[in-house]
């Protein structure tokens, strides 16, 4: 990277920069063709209307949970950002009006399905406390300048901070698990819903002198 990168936490104040961030780093992808695709072709403005309502949903329950929001910056632009959650977090008590809010704008059926999935994927996480990288993102024209793995090594960072045993995330695309590994991640399960195959990677992090481990 060439030019300077700042990295930092966000704030409420972020939230809609961080979604368009994601917005765009995620249309076409596989999780959010096979949530939405049966409603609205990848691309359309349907789907893109679908895709920012749930990605609204999930940066507003990490926002509410007070759960560690991280953006890279170029100069006044986000460019990038993580959203991490602590092991065996509980949901924030904004839940139930960020889910009716949520079911409101996305329908019942996708709803539902991503109710299901995301059910599915708490399921997958490590036995030993990691922190859980739930969405990464760079903007397409960014790509390849080692944003993504500047935001995996802050997560590394706060997952030895707070007593984690290491950092671990899911993808749905090969090449994705290819980049994941070069960082250090190795699959520790691959599971299939339909049409839409995800892969669960984990990495540890060596934790600081002092540390407490965190508890499930």
């Amino acid at each position: 990277m060439d030019e300077l990168i700042d990295i930092s936490e966000l704030s409420p104040s972020d939230r809609d920069a961080v979604v368009d961030v994601l917005c765009a780093a995620f249309s076409g992808y596989p999780y959010m063709d096979y949530v939405i695709g049966a409603k609205a072709a990848a691309g359309s403005p349907r789907y893109e209307a679908l895709l920012r309502a749930l990605l609204e949903f999930y940066t507003d329950i990490y926002l509410a949970g007070g759960w560690p929001v991280v953006g890279a910056r170029a100069g006044d632009s986000l460019v990038a950002v993580s959203l991490s959650s602590p092991p065996q977090a509980t949901d924030p008590p904004e839940i139930e009006r960020l889910a009716f809010e949520a079911r409101a704008k996305l329908g019942e059926t996708i709803y539902e399905r991503v109710e299901s999935l995301e059910g599915e994927y708490d399921g997958m996480e490590p036995e030993a406390p990691h922190l859980s990288v739930g969405l990464l993102g760079v903007l397409p024209t960014r790509h390849g300048l080692g944003l993504g793995r500047a935001l995996i090594e802050e997560s590394k960072r706060r997952a030895a901070a707070t007593g984690c045993a290491g950092v671990w995330l899911t993808t749905e695309t090969p090449v994705n698990v290819e980049i994941y590994r070069r960082m250090g991640f190795e699959v520790f399960v691959e599971k299939s819903f339909g049409e839409l195959t995800t892969w669960g990677l984990a990495c540890s992090v060596i934790q600081q002198p002092g540390t407490r481990s965190a508890s499930r």
